[in-house]
């Protein structure tokens, strides 16, 4: 079965590829032999690991950094805001809910994803 947006060998020598949900699936093992099958070098294997990791971690600490700006500037603010008008109280409060319901899903989902041991 072939996935869009995915180059699978033509006959992977040893790896027991799973796709789950349009997702490759494979051990640790397994995934590093193909990502050697794939780019041959190891030094661009593991500049490729880095990048993906320093995205991860850009991503966290971009929506930590938002979170924090918006409770700060609401903190300061808000009051004065909420207090000119029942419609900025009620799309503030809308607002800040719907931010911070978001950002604790997606902390939720990173904290229950897979990891390998």
């Amino acid at each position: 079965m072939q996935v869009p947006g995915v180059r699978i060998p033509p006959s992977p020598p040893s790896y027991s590829l799973k796709i789950i949900e349009g997702f490759m699936v494979l051990s640790a093992k397994d995934e590093a032999s193909y990502m050697l099958d794939t780019f041959k070098d190891w030094k661009i294997c593991y500049n490729t690991v880095v990048a993906h990791v320093n995205a991860i971690q850009s991503r966290q600490q971009t929506l930590l950094t938002l979170a924090t700006l918006t409770l700060t500037i609401t903190g300061f603010s808000g009051p004065s805001m909420a207090a000119s008008n029942i419609v900025s109280k009620y799309s503030m409060i809308f607002g800040i809910s719907y931010f911070i319901g978001t950002s604790i899903q997606k902390i939720k989902r990173w904290l229950k994803q897979k990891r390998r041991k």
